[in-house]
Protein backbone atom coordinates (compact mmCIF):
# COMPACT_ATOMS: atom_id res chain seq x y z
CA UNK A 1 0.00 0.00 0.00
CA UNK A 2 2.87 2.80 1.08
CA UNK A 3 4.26 1.92 -2.34
CA UNK A 4 0.84 1.81 -4.34
CA UNK A 5 0.73 5.60 -2.48
CA UNK A 6 4.25 6.48 -3.26
CA UNK A 7 3.47 5.83 -7.16
CA UNK A 8 0.19 7.84 -6.64
CA UNK A 9 1.81 11.07 -5.56
CA UNK A 10 4.76 10.71 -7.89
CA UNK A 11 2.26 11.12 -10.85
CA UNK A 12 -0.01 13.88 -9.43
CA UNK A 13 3.53 15.61 -9.18
CA UNK A 14 4.90 14.62 -12.83
CA UNK A 15 2.19 17.13 -14.19
CA UNK A 16 3.59 20.18 -12.84
CA UNK A 17 5.23 22.72 -15.35
CA UNK A 18 8.83 22.67 -15.86
CA UNK A 19 10.76 25.40 -15.86
CA UNK A 20 11.03 27.56 -19.28
CA UNK A 21 14.13 25.96 -20.89
CA UNK A 22 15.59 29.73 -21.26
CA UNK A 23 15.45 29.92 -17.78
CA UNK A 24 17.79 26.94 -16.67
CA UNK A 25 20.69 27.99 -15.15
CA UNK A 26 24.45 27.11 -16.70
CA UNK A 27 25.30 23.76 -16.62
CA UNK A 28 27.68 21.91 -13.70
CA UNK A 29 31.01 22.90 -13.87
CA UNK A 30 34.24 21.64 -11.78
CA UNK A 31 37.10 23.35 -10.54
CA UNK A 32 40.00 21.47 -8.33
CA UNK A 33 40.50 23.31 -4.62
CA UNK A 34 43.97 22.70 -3.03
CA UNK A 35 43.94 22.97 0.64
CA UNK A 36 47.30 23.81 2.43
CA UNK A 37 47.87 20.65 3.76
CA UNK A 38 48.28 19.59 -0.02
CA UNK A 39 45.01 17.75 -0.08
CA UNK A 40 42.32 18.86 -2.76
CA UNK A 41 38.77 18.52 -3.68
CA UNK A 42 36.50 19.30 -6.53
CA UNK A 43 33.82 22.27 -6.76
CA UNK A 44 30.80 21.26 -8.63
CA UNK A 45 28.06 24.09 -8.89
CA UNK A 46 25.50 23.90 -11.61
CA UNK A 47 22.68 22.29 -13.42
CA UNK A 48 23.20 18.59 -14.08
CA UNK A 49 22.45 17.51 -17.21
CA UNK A 50 22.60 13.56 -18.89
CA UNK A 51 26.28 14.90 -19.70
CA UNK A 52 27.29 16.01 -16.34
CA UNK A 53 28.43 12.75 -15.13
CA UNK A 54 31.02 11.85 -18.29
CA UNK A 55 31.93 15.38 -17.78
CA UNK A 56 33.04 14.67 -13.98
CA UNK A 57 35.03 11.84 -14.85
CA UNK A 58 36.67 13.43 -17.80
CA UNK A 59 37.48 16.41 -15.59
CA UNK A 60 38.94 14.17 -12.87
CA UNK A 61 40.77 12.00 -15.66
CA UNK A 62 42.79 15.46 -16.52
CA UNK A 63 43.87 15.98 -13.34
CA UNK A 64 47.54 15.42 -12.48
CA UNK A 65 46.99 13.11 -9.54
CA UNK A 66 44.62 10.81 -7.21
CA UNK A 67 46.32 10.33 -4.12
CA UNK A 68 44.89 13.31 -2.03
CA UNK A 69 41.80 13.63 -3.38
CA UNK A 70 38.96 14.23 -0.66
CA UNK A 71 35.80 14.89 -1.66
CA UNK A 72 33.62 16.87 -3.90
CA UNK A 73 31.44 20.07 -2.41
CA UNK A 74 28.67 20.06 -4.67
CA UNK A 75 25.79 23.22 -4.69
CA UNK A 76 23.33 22.63 -7.21
CA UNK A 77 19.17 23.14 -7.70
CA UNK A 78 19.32 20.10 -9.78
CA UNK A 79 17.76 19.50 -13.06
CA UNK A 80 17.93 15.71 -14.85
CA UNK A 81 17.58 13.43 -12.18
CA UNK A 82 18.63 10.57 -14.19
CA UNK A 83 22.18 12.50 -14.23
CA UNK A 84 21.78 13.27 -10.82
CA UNK A 85 21.60 8.81 -10.72
CA UNK A 86 24.56 8.99 -13.12
CA UNK A 87 26.91 11.55 -10.81
CA UNK A 88 26.42 9.44 -7.51
CA UNK A 89 27.45 6.58 -9.46
CA UNK A 90 30.28 7.88 -10.96
CA UNK A 91 31.59 9.76 -7.29
CA UNK A 92 31.24 6.29 -5.48
CA UNK A 93 33.34 4.76 -8.66
CA UNK A 94 36.08 7.38 -7.86
CA UNK A 95 35.26 6.25 -3.82
CA UNK A 96 35.45 10.03 -2.30
CA UNK A 97 33.28 12.16 -0.15
CA UNK A 98 30.32 14.89 -0.73
CA UNK A 99 30.08 17.57 0.74
CA UNK A 100 27.63 20.81 0.90
CA UNK A 101 29.15 23.67 2.24
CA UNK A 102 27.98 26.36 4.60
CA UNK A 103 26.48 29.02 1.83
CA UNK A 104 25.43 26.28 -0.70
CA UNK A 105 22.65 23.87 -1.43
CA UNK A 106 22.08 20.70 -3.14
CA UNK A 107 18.36 20.18 -3.92
CA UNK A 108 16.59 17.67 -6.08
CA UNK A 109 18.73 15.73 -8.77
CA UNK A 110 21.80 17.36 -6.67
CA UNK A 111 20.29 15.62 -3.37
CA UNK A 112 20.03 12.21 -5.06
CA UNK A 113 24.15 12.55 -6.67
CA UNK A 114 25.32 13.43 -2.95
CA UNK A 115 23.90 10.00 -1.79
CA UNK A 116 27.06 8.87 -4.04
CA UNK A 117 29.56 9.76 -1.72
CA UNK A 118 31.73 7.18 0.14
CA UNK A 119 30.91 9.24 3.18
CA UNK A 120 28.95 12.23 3.16
CA UNK A 121 28.63 15.50 5.38
CA UNK A 122 27.16 18.59 5.73
CA UNK A 123 29.93 20.77 6.30
CA UNK A 124 30.21 23.12 9.47
CA UNK A 125 33.03 25.30 11.29
CA UNK A 126 35.61 22.91 13.27
CA UNK A 127 34.21 22.20 16.73
CA UNK A 128 31.10 23.74 16.22
CA UNK A 129 27.89 20.91 16.89
CA UNK A 130 25.50 20.13 13.88
CA UNK A 131 22.11 22.22 13.80
CA UNK A 132 18.86 20.02 14.90
CA UNK A 133 17.72 21.40 11.31
CA UNK A 134 19.00 22.07 7.93
CA UNK A 135 18.04 23.90 4.65
CA UNK A 136 20.90 22.96 2.59
CA UNK A 137 20.31 19.29 1.13
CA UNK A 138 16.69 19.29 0.07
CA UNK A 139 14.53 16.35 -1.74
CA UNK A 140 11.40 16.35 -3.57
CA UNK A 141 8.93 14.53 -6.16
CA UNK A 142 10.37 13.68 -9.81
CA UNK A 143 8.37 15.83 -12.67
CA UNK A 144 7.87 14.40 -15.95
CA UNK A 145 6.98 17.69 -17.58
CA UNK A 146 3.61 19.04 -18.70
CA UNK A 147 2.80 14.97 -19.97
CA UNK A 148 -0.70 14.00 -18.73
CA UNK A 149 -1.00 11.83 -15.54
CA UNK A 150 -3.83 9.65 -17.05
CA UNK A 151 -1.48 8.31 -19.82
CA UNK A 152 -1.50 4.51 -19.15
CA UNK A 153 2.44 5.05 -20.44
CA UNK A 154 2.71 7.36 -17.88
CA UNK A 155 2.12 5.65 -15.43
CA UNK A 156 4.33 2.89 -16.06
CA UNK A 157 7.04 4.88 -16.95
CA UNK A 158 6.55 6.63 -13.20
CA UNK A 159 6.80 3.09 -11.72
CA UNK A 160 9.66 2.87 -12.99
CA UNK A 161 10.99 5.62 -12.09
CA UNK A 162 10.18 4.94 -8.57
CA UNK A 163 11.78 1.33 -8.77
CA UNK A 164 15.29 2.48 -10.08
CA UNK A 165 15.42 5.32 -7.98
CA UNK A 166 14.51 3.30 -5.07
CA UNK A 167 17.43 0.73 -6.39
CA UNK A 168 19.83 3.46 -6.46
CA UNK A 169 19.60 4.82 -2.82
CA UNK A 170 19.77 1.10 -1.26
CA UNK A 171 22.84 0.45 -3.77
CA UNK A 172 24.32 3.61 -2.08
CA UNK A 173 23.20 2.47 1.54
CA UNK A 174 20.76 4.84 2.50
CA UNK A 175 17.32 4.12 3.16
CA UNK A 176 14.39 4.10 0.53
CA UNK A 177 12.18 6.21 3.19
CA UNK A 178 13.81 8.78 1.30
CA UNK A 179 11.58 7.94 -1.94
CA UNK A 180 8.57 7.19 -0.64
CA UNK A 181 8.62 10.38 1.70
CA UNK A 182 10.09 12.78 -0.84
CA UNK A 183 6.64 11.98 -3.25
CA UNK A 184 4.94 14.42 -1.16
CA UNK A 185 6.67 17.24 -2.42
CA UNK A 186 5.86 18.75 -5.13
CA UNK A 187 8.09 20.25 -7.92
CA UNK A 188 9.27 23.66 -6.04
CA UNK A 189 9.14 22.82 -2.42
CA UNK A 190 11.80 20.82 -0.65
CA UNK A 191 11.45 17.84 2.01
CA UNK A 192 14.69 18.92 4.48
CA UNK A 193 15.27 15.94 6.58
CA UNK A 194 16.76 16.94 10.32
CA UNK A 195 19.67 16.44 11.51
CA UNK A 196 19.09 13.45 12.89
CA UNK A 197 16.87 12.04 10.17
CA UNK A 198 20.02 12.29 7.86
CA UNK A 199 21.90 10.30 9.72
CA UNK A 200 19.09 7.53 10.81
CA UNK A 201 18.48 7.17 6.87
CA UNK A 202 22.04 6.98 5.84
CA UNK A 203 22.03 9.73 4.03
CA UNK A 204 24.77 11.66 6.09
CA UNK A 205 27.18 9.38 7.39
CA UNK A 206 30.31 8.47 9.12
CA UNK A 207 34.03 9.82 7.30
CA UNK A 208 35.88 6.98 6.72
CA UNK A 209 36.10 3.38 6.24
CA UNK A 210 38.30 0.99 4.59
CA UNK A 211 38.86 1.35 0.99
CA UNK A 212 40.47 -2.42 0.23
CA UNK A 213 38.37 -3.14 -3.18
CA UNK A 214 38.31 -1.40 -6.73
CA UNK A 215 38.12 2.16 -7.25
CA UNK A 216 38.75 4.32 -10.93
CA UNK A 217 42.23 6.33 -9.83
CA UNK A 218 42.64 8.93 -12.76
CA UNK A 219 46.23 8.48 -14.83
CA UNK A 220 47.29 10.77 -17.20
CA UNK A 221 43.99 11.18 -19.31
CA UNK A 222 42.35 7.73 -18.38
CA UNK A 223 41.29 5.64 -15.32
CA UNK A 224 42.48 2.68 -13.69
CA UNK A 225 40.85 0.53 -11.88
CA UNK A 226 42.81 -0.07 -8.45
CA UNK A 227 42.17 -2.42 -5.39
CA UNK A 228 45.08 -1.91 -2.76
CA UNK A 229 45.35 -4.44 0.08
CA UNK A 230 47.71 -3.98 2.79
CA UNK A 231 51.22 -3.76 1.12
CA UNK A 232 49.84 -4.88 -2.52
CA UNK A 233 47.79 -3.81 -5.29
CA UNK A 234 45.96 -4.81 -8.69
CA UNK A 235 45.51 -2.42 -11.86
CA UNK A 236 42.95 -3.45 -14.47
CA UNK A 237 43.26 -0.67 -17.43
CA UNK A 238 43.96 -0.64 -20.42
CA UNK A 239 47.30 0.45 -21.83
CA UNK A 240 48.35 1.52 -25.25
CA UNK A 241 50.67 -0.87 -27.06
CA UNK A 242 54.02 -0.01 -29.02
CA UNK A 243 51.21 -0.30 -32.35
CA UNK A 244 49.20 2.37 -30.42
CA UNK A 245 46.26 -0.33 -29.75
CA UNK A 246 45.14 -0.30 -26.17
CA UNK A 247 44.82 -3.78 -24.80
CA UNK A 248 43.90 -5.26 -21.42
CA UNK A 249 46.25 -5.47 -18.54
CA UNK A 250 46.82 -6.78 -14.93
CA UNK A 251 49.43 -4.86 -12.72
CA UNK A 252 50.25 -6.89 -9.53
CA UNK A 253 52.24 -4.46 -7.24
CA UNK A 254 54.11 -5.67 -3.75
CA UNK A 255 55.62 -3.49 -1.31
CA UNK A 256 59.69 -5.04 -0.57
CA UNK A 257 62.19 -4.39 1.80
CA UNK A 258 65.09 -6.32 3.12
CA UNK A 259 63.18 -8.34 5.95
CA UNK A 260 59.55 -8.65 6.75
CA UNK A 261 60.06 -6.53 9.72
CA UNK A 262 60.14 -3.71 7.23
CA UNK A 263 57.58 -3.79 5.13
CA UNK A 264 55.00 -1.52 5.11
CA UNK A 265 51.29 -2.20 6.70
CA UNK A 266 49.82 -0.38 3.86
CA UNK A 267 50.65 1.46 0.54
CA UNK A 268 49.80 5.54 1.84
CA UNK A 269 48.70 5.80 -1.78
CA UNK A 270 47.59 4.00 -4.92
CA UNK A 271 50.84 3.45 -7.23
CA UNK A 272 50.14 4.42 -10.75
CA UNK A 273 50.46 2.39 -13.83
CA UNK A 274 52.29 5.98 -15.65
CA UNK A 275 54.64 5.55 -12.65
CA UNK A 276 55.28 2.13 -12.97
CA UNK A 277 55.91 2.55 -17.02
CA UNK A 278 58.86 4.84 -15.81
CA UNK A 279 60.67 2.09 -14.13
CA UNK A 280 63.49 0.19 -16.14
CA UNK A 281 61.67 -2.93 -17.38
CA UNK A 282 63.46 -6.21 -16.36
CA UNK A 283 64.83 -8.43 -19.30
CA UNK A 284 64.32 -12.01 -19.47
CA UNK A 285 66.95 -14.08 -19.31
CA UNK A 286 68.08 -16.89 -21.21
CA UNK A 287 67.10 -19.19 -18.63
CA UNK A 288 63.86 -17.52 -18.36
CA UNK A 289 63.37 -17.82 -22.10
CA UNK A 290 64.37 -21.50 -21.88
CA UNK A 291 62.01 -22.55 -19.21
CA UNK A 292 58.93 -20.06 -19.96
CA UNK A 293 58.27 -18.57 -16.71
CA UNK A 294 60.31 -15.70 -14.72
CA UNK A 295 62.66 -16.21 -11.85
CA UNK A 296 61.91 -13.51 -9.53
CA UNK A 297 64.05 -14.58 -6.95
CA UNK A 298 66.88 -13.10 -9.28
CA UNK A 299 65.49 -9.29 -8.84
CA UNK A 300 63.11 -9.52 -5.28
CA UNK A 301 64.28 -7.91 -2.45
CA UNK A 302 64.60 -10.22 0.48
CA UNK A 303 66.97 -12.22 -1.43
CA UNK A 304 65.88 -15.00 0.34
CA UNK A 305 62.35 -14.99 -1.45
CA UNK A 306 62.80 -17.27 -3.99
CA UNK A 307 59.74 -16.73 -6.08
CA UNK A 308 59.45 -17.94 -9.61
CA UNK A 309 56.40 -16.92 -11.86
CA UNK A 310 55.13 -19.32 -14.11
CA UNK A 311 51.23 -18.41 -14.66
CA UNK A 312 48.67 -15.52 -14.39
CA UNK A 313 45.25 -16.82 -13.38
CA UNK A 314 42.04 -16.15 -12.84
CA UNK A 315 39.26 -17.80 -11.50
CA UNK A 316 35.28 -17.25 -11.00
CA UNK A 317 33.43 -18.13 -7.93
CA UNK A 318 29.43 -18.70 -7.37
CA UNK A 319 27.68 -17.76 -4.47
CA UNK A 320 28.57 -20.23 -2.90
CA UNK A 321 32.14 -19.86 -2.93
CA UNK A 322 32.99 -22.74 -5.08
CA UNK A 323 35.18 -22.19 -8.38
CA UNK A 324 32.67 -22.82 -11.49
CA UNK A 325 35.62 -21.33 -14.15
CA UNK A 326 39.17 -20.53 -14.26
CA UNK A 327 41.33 -19.60 -16.66
CA UNK A 328 45.41 -18.70 -16.67
CA UNK A 329 47.59 -17.37 -18.94
CA UNK A 330 51.24 -18.54 -19.40
CA UNK A 331 53.83 -15.83 -19.07
CA UNK A 332 56.08 -14.87 -21.25
CA UNK A 333 58.31 -12.13 -23.00
CA UNK A 334 55.85 -11.37 -25.24
CA UNK A 335 53.17 -10.78 -22.55
CA UNK A 336 54.58 -10.23 -19.20
CA UNK A 337 56.99 -7.59 -17.94
CA UNK A 338 58.54 -7.07 -15.05
CA UNK A 339 59.87 -3.92 -13.33
CA UNK A 340 61.76 -3.63 -9.55
CA UNK A 341 62.63 -0.51 -7.68
CA UNK A 342 63.92 0.15 -4.05
CA UNK A 343 60.41 -0.17 -2.32
CA UNK A 344 58.10 -2.02 -4.76
CA UNK A 345 58.38 -4.90 -7.78
CA UNK A 346 55.88 -4.54 -10.48
CA UNK A 347 54.28 -7.49 -12.90
CA UNK A 348 52.67 -6.58 -16.07
CA UNK A 349 50.54 -9.28 -17.78
CA UNK A 350 48.42 -8.11 -21.08
CA UNK A 351 45.65 -10.61 -20.47
CA UNK A 352 43.41 -11.77 -23.26
CA UNK A 353 40.48 -9.86 -24.45
CA UNK A 354 37.87 -12.88 -23.60
CA UNK A 355 39.46 -12.73 -20.16
CA UNK A 356 38.83 -9.08 -19.35
CA UNK A 357 35.20 -9.61 -20.60
CA UNK A 358 34.56 -12.02 -18.15
CA UNK A 359 36.47 -10.11 -15.31
CA UNK A 360 34.20 -7.21 -15.89
CA UNK A 361 31.13 -9.69 -15.66
CA UNK A 362 32.03 -11.52 -12.69
CA UNK A 363 30.63 -11.22 -9.09
CA UNK A 364 33.17 -13.34 -7.49
CA UNK A 365 36.60 -13.55 -8.92
CA UNK A 366 40.20 -14.30 -7.61
CA UNK A 367 43.54 -12.69 -9.56
CA UNK A 368 47.33 -13.99 -8.72
CA UNK A 369 50.68 -15.42 -10.04
CA UNK A 370 52.02 -18.59 -9.44
CA UNK A 371 54.78 -18.68 -7.25
CA UNK A 372 56.75 -21.90 -7.55
CA UNK A 373 59.38 -21.98 -4.79
CA UNK A 374 63.02 -23.45 -5.69
CA UNK A 375 63.29 -26.74 -4.90
CA UNK A 376 59.49 -28.01 -5.04
CA UNK A 377 57.66 -29.26 -7.98
CA UNK A 378 54.29 -27.06 -6.61
CA UNK A 379 52.94 -24.40 -7.65
CA UNK A 380 51.77 -22.15 -4.37
CA UNK A 381 49.35 -19.23 -5.36
CA UNK A 382 50.09 -16.23 -2.49
CA UNK A 383 50.24 -13.24 -4.68
CA UNK A 384 46.90 -13.10 -5.10
CA UNK A 385 44.08 -10.89 -4.74
CA UNK A 386 40.02 -12.23 -4.21
CA UNK A 387 37.49 -9.85 -4.82
CA UNK A 388 33.47 -9.82 -4.25
CA UNK A 389 32.32 -7.78 -6.16
CA UNK A 390 28.92 -5.56 -6.15
CA UNK A 391 27.24 -3.84 -9.14
CA UNK A 392 29.31 -0.64 -8.27
CA UNK A 393 31.94 -2.39 -8.32
CA UNK A 394 31.72 -4.32 -11.20
CA UNK A 395 30.82 -0.50 -13.08
CA UNK A 396 34.68 0.66 -11.52
CA UNK A 397 36.05 -2.17 -13.59
CA UNK A 398 34.02 -2.25 -16.74
CA UNK A 399 34.36 1.96 -17.28
CA UNK A 400 38.84 1.15 -16.88
CA UNK A 401 38.72 -1.46 -19.42
CA UNK A 402 35.62 -0.17 -21.48
CA UNK A 403 38.28 1.42 -24.52
CA UNK A 404 39.88 -1.82 -25.17
CA UNK A 405 37.22 -5.09 -24.21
Amino acid sequence: MRLAATVMSLCLFAAAPALAQQQQPPEMTFAKVVSARGSWSIEAEGRISGNTARRFEEFVAAQDSIESLQYITLNSDGGSLEGGMALGRAIRRMRIGTDVDFEARCLSACAYAFLGGRFRGLARAYGQEPEPTQDRLGFHSFSYGDRPTVSGMLITDVQDMTSRLSNYVASMGASTEIVVRSADIPAGRFLYFTTQELTDLGIVTARGGDVTEFQLVPDGGTLLAVARHENHQFILACRASASGVRRPVVVFTQAVAASAAELPDELPRPILLSQINRVTKLPWTQRDLEHGHFHAQEWMIPADSNQVYDDFHFAVFNDEGDEVEAEQVELSAANAEFRVEPAFFHGLVEIPVTMARRITGAASFSLWFAEAFSGSSVSEYRWGHRFDSDPLERDVIRTALASCI
